[in-house]
């Protein structure tokens, strides 16, 4: 019984990991398509959308961290990039990000803790 619940936990995820991958490879084909149809001025500016993308893509698989540096890196990348935010005025903001990265961490387990546990993952 412990073995049938481990496979299906692992193909849930192994199921979200093929979907974040391939949003990624999506996102990363759409920007090079926009790149090759001189929109490279765009791709210029908006390349911190693929880290906030890869962060959500850890959240939705649950893994350790849920993603919170990769959202919050991409965040204030695309702030600066869009110049809005200046990244020498915004340094801050990553420890803000780390201490949200350490609450996240304590307060949403893992895929892997509660498989440890022994949990379910409803």
């Amino acid at each position: 019984m412990k073995a049938l619940e481990r496979e299906m936990t692992s193909d849930s995820s192994g199921r979200a990991a093929q979907v974040v991958t391939g949003v990624i490879l999506i996102t990363i084909g759409l920007l090079f398509l926009a790149d090759r149809m001189m929109f490279a001025h765009a791709f210029s500016r908006y390349w911190p959308v693929l880290l906030i993308i890869w962060g959500l893509g850890h959240a939705v698989a649950r893994r350790k961290g849920g993603g919170v540096w990769l959202i919050g890196t991409g965040a204030i990348l695309l702030l600066h990039t869009l110049d809005i935010f200046r990244l020498n005025d915004s340094w801050p903001l990553f420890i803000v990000i780390a201490g949200l990265n350490a609450i996240w961490g304590g307060l949403v387990p893992s895929h892997r803790d509660r498989r440890r546990e022994g949990g379910h993952d409803d």
